[in-house]
């Protein structure tokens, strides 16, 4: 098995593809000269692309000259940036095909083997390349460290074939220029965005724009782009008939993102951010994201059909999923906007609560009320007065602090509950007649989730942590107590262990922890200096498990969290020296309906129902970097869940304080002793 980490992008023109890859330095790398080769690449796939579903391929591989092989690779999409990280597993075609070779023990074979019979699989599509290689190579013996790679890609299916043109870059070994530097290289001089595809879905996305398939998407001839546009904290919409939507644009990049601009607001002289592309997912549209982190008046220029409506931030994430806020393109960018609020990346959104909530969003009071929005979104839309209650600081701590440890009881059973339930009508691929499509659910649940939690630690953070100090009460970290407390603290949760958690393994290579089907779970990532891997940790909780563990005999309390940081600190001394985070995970049981085929005296469909595990919820402070957060998704979605789509950054809240806040009102009756 080979992890390997490639920048794939897709290049519009084949003019600039040559340009890109001549010269002493292409891509402003020392390359070596370039070596042309031909390539066909089958794939193969069950009638309902399970694979591809699970984010894996099976490829037959035929290159000029040499022999066959069977190729399978397992991993995430492209991140934001256009870069994959991948595991890549290679045997040698038997009798020049697929089948025999899968049915060996080879690791491709094997691979293959848990998730279907070897026999289903298909022919699905069929790619021709035309590859330009070169190769950076370092080190005294002049290895091999990066390879770019100019693809003309002829896309064939079904009789019917296209053209496109990528380039990728691909890491061999340590050493060399960062990809990431090349990526941006490539954006600012070049134009070149990522547009979240591998080259598979890019493949059938341009048959699509074409009309030469019936797969659905958007193109990266044609990517949508939308642009969030923002005047004092307020956002701007553009009605629609009934409804809002955000302003979007057949295009991307920064040429795009200004002739939108100037559209809606007369000039195209504005501070411009690009906040990156969507995620990806069956069900969610897909777009680049850019903003405008403070927009002037719209001047005389700006077209009457395109005037923005400004809503409050928090109001908009409070209403979302109303029947005139439901654009799909509305929805996956409020995603990546809210994650990027949670994690501090929009500055420009740090305005007060009350400006915030005192103006209502633009609605005409013909458009509330009149149709009735999903319960699971009803569900959540009634916490905000209890949120309410938590933010006004005209009332007594206790009050305020009770509000708290309700609201979040009431968001750990919509997670463990509505999302679990919702989850498992996509992985059936059903939905009830007049219902929500789940994935939609799952999304605007997150959202308002996110506006809520934003609001809540943002009140825990401003004053009621402070009033906690003032009574007395000493909230710290496992770093910020004495030797002798912290020795206490462990004897307290080692006591509790027997009847409350469980500790369980180390996640091995096959990466598969112990857990149960639906509970919750606190973990540990430690990266130590100089040693490849990450390694994961995690103690499985009971229903009564303490948010806070207190000092005994005093008033200085511990998130339970970093109490279990300190456990496996104690317990493996190495990690002392390693960089750690914490996370916490939630799973639900959801409820799950296959089809079967009927028997001979059945001409109905049949269903086998099942229960499977599945990630409702990942928390972790926000001060995790982004990277680190996606390893843990991905390690996450190769440990609990068995089948995609799962899990993803909609699934992900990073907080700024404790990562449970339940009982946070009993923390009052502590007294020092």
């Amino acid at each position: 098995m080979i992890r390997e980490t490639e920048l794939n992008l897709f290049v519009p023109s084949p003019e600039l593809l040559v340009r890109l890859a001549s010269g002493d330095r292409p891509l402003g790398v020392r390359a070596g000269p370039p070596r042309i080769k031909s390539i066909r690449e089958t794939f193969f796939d069950t009638p309902d692309q399970t694979l591809r579903r699970r984010g894996m391929t099976c490829k037959l591989r035929q290159v000029e000259g040499e022999d066959p092989l069977v190729v399978v690779t397992v991993g995430e999409g492209p991140d934001s940036e256009g870069i994959t990280s991948r595991s890549r597993l290679t045997a040698a075609a038997i009798g020049f095909g697929v089948f025999e070779t899968l049915r060996g023990d080879s690791e491709p074979a094997t691979q293959v083997q848990k998730f279907v019979d070897p026999g289903q699989l298909r022919p699905q599509i069929a790619l021709d390349i035309q590859r330009l290689g070169r190769v950076f190579r370092g080190g005294l013996l002049l290895k091999p460290v990066l390879l770019l790679f100019f693809d003309r890609v002829t896309v064939e299916v079904g009789g019917t074939s296209s053209v496109l043109h990528e380039l990728s870059v691909r890491r061999r070994r340590e050493g060399g220029p960062l990809i990431r530097d090349i990526a941006r290289q490539l954006r600012d001089e070049h134009h070149l965005f990522p547009d979240g595809l591998s080259t598979l879905h890019r493949a059938y996305r341009v048959l699509a724009v074409e009309g030469k398939t019936t797969e659905e998407g958007v193109s990266p001839y044609g990517l949508s782009m939308a642009l969030a546009a923002f005047q004092e904290g307020r956002i701007g919409l553009i009605a629609k008939g009934a409804e809002y939507h955000i302003p979007s644009f057949r295009g991307s990049g920064e040429d795009a993102a200004r002739a939108l601009s100037s559209d809606l607001m007369g000039t195209s002289d504005l501070p411009l951010v690009r906040l990156g592309t969507t995620e990806p997912r069956e069900g969610r549209a897909v777009a680049e994201v850019w903003t405008v982190p403070d927009s002037p008046q719209p001047s005389e220029g700006a077209g009457k059909q395109t005037q923005l409506r400004w809503f409050s931030w928090y109001g908009l994430l409070e209403r979302v999923g109303q029947p005139d806020l439901r654009d799909p393109t509305l929805v996956s960018t409020l995603l990546l906007l809210t994650r990027k609020k949670l994690l501090g990346q929009l500055p420009w959104l740090s305005t007060t609560l009350d400006g915030e909530l005192a103006a209502e969003p633009t609605l005409g009071e013909e458009r509330k009320g009149t149709h009735e929005v999903p319960s699971e979104l009803g569900r959540v839309g009634a916490l905000f007065s209890t949120l309410r209650r938590a933010e006004d600081n005209t009332q007594d701590l206790p009050i305020r602090l009770q509000a708290v440890s309700h609201l979040t009881n009431e968001l750990k059973n919509i997670f463990s509950q509505d999302v679990t339930r919702a989850k498992g009508k996509i992985l059936s691929g059903v939905s009830g007649e007049g219902e929500e499509a789940p994935t939609q659910l799952v999304d605007l649940i997150s959202i308002r989730v996110r506006g809520l939690v934003d609001r809540l630690y943002r009140c825990l953070g401003n004053d009621l942590l402070g009033e906690l100090e003032d009574r007395g009460v000493h909230l710290r970290t496992w770093t910020g107590v004495m030797h002798a407390d912290r020795k206490a603290l462990l004897e307290r949760f080692t006591g509790l262990l027997g009847s409350t958690m469980d500790v369980a393994p180390e996640w091995g290579p096959s990466l598969t922890p112990d857990m149960p089907l639906a509970g919750c779970a606190v973990g540990l990532m430690a990266r130590s200096p100089g040693v490849d891997g990450t390694r994961f940790f995690h103690v499985v909780l009971r229903k009564d498990s303490p948010s806070f563990i207190p000092v005994p005999g005093s008033a200085t309390v511990l998130p339970l969290e970093e109490v279990i940081r300190g456990y496996f600190l104690t317990q493996m001394p190495e990690l002392e020296q390693a960089e750690t985070f914490m996370f916490r995970f939630t799973t639900g049981a959801a409820r799950v309906r296959t089809p079967v085929p009927p028997g001979p005296l059945s001409g109905s469909k049949q269903f086998e129902e099942s229960r499977e595990s599945v990630v409702a919820r990942v928390q972790v402070n926000r001060r995790m970097p982004e990277g680190n957060q996606t390893q843990l998704i991905r390690a996450l979605e190769r440990q609990v869940t068995r089948r995609n789509p799962l899990i993803g950054w909609s699934d992900l809240y990073p907080v700024r304080g404790p990562l449970d806040l339940t009982g946070l009102d009993d923390l009052l009756n502590l007294k020092d002793g």
